[in-house]
């Protein structure tokens, strides 16, 4: 269920960005998309068996799809898939017993700051999304902590919006938490397969299908 609903509303996003960049409805479905790929990121890496490997499948995926990603969407900024893959090695350092929490600190602000000079999509704002959507997983049998994760992730949406200059359309990315909150959770327990099988395919697959359809009709 999430992970349709963030597949489609993702092509829907860049299908009206990409051919019909002056209908709004497109934009607003589509705020439900990085949200909800946060949510996977962060429920996959608490059910992967490795995470470095669950890092290096998000960043070729990332690799492959720049191309694309600079030719459709920005000539600029690096795709999502980098940023979700920097999301990956700062859960790994955030959960890392190995590391003082000074260093850890620095390390995890560091991150963010990379996303930032990089200019990967949604930057830091994406990466703290996902960390929110962890500590959410990580505590679901507290529903104290849940309701502070959940008004949390609320007021980083809002505040972003600010922080980083999105568009006021942003807001719109609120609709997708109660997707993620009625998800039933017997569905949810269900192995994460479709993110290795289907939606590591489907980002690279639909660039590269707007891809040949913009050079056919610019042709």
């Amino acid at each position: 269920m999430i992970e349709l609903v963030a597949v489609v509303s993702m092509i829907i996003d860049h299908v009206g960005f990409v051919f019909f960049p002056e209908m709004i409805i497109f934009q607003i479905i589509g705020r439900l998309s990085f949200p909800l790929y946060a949510y996977l990121i962060a429920l996959g890496y608490s059910r992967t068996k490795n995470s470095i490997i669950y890092f290096f499948r998000v960043l070729v995926l990332a690799i492959v799809s720049q191309w694309f990603f600079n030719y459709l969407i920005s000539p600029i900024k690096l795709n999502v898939c980098f940023t979700l893959s920097f999301s990956i090695i700062s859960l790994i350092v955030f959960e890392s017993n190995r590391i003082n929490k000074v260093l850890k600190l620095f390390l995890y602000i560091l991150i963010l700051f990379l996303a930032l000079l990089l200019g990967c999509e949604y930057g830091s704002y994406g990466i703290l999304l996902v960390l929110l959507f962890h500590l959410y997983i990580r505590n679901q049998h507290d529903k104290t902590y849940k309701i502070y994760a959940i008004t949390s992730i609320i007021l980083l949406i809002i505040v972003s919006m600010f922080v980083f200059s999105f568009s006021i359309i942003h807001l719109y990315s609120i609709l997708s938490l109660p997707i993620i909150l009625l998800t039933p959770k017997n569905i949810q327990k269900i192995k994460v397969n479709s993110i290795k099988h289907i939606n590591y395919l489907v980002y690279p697959l639909h660039l590269l299908i707007m891809f040949l359809i913009r050079f056919a009709i610019v042709n």
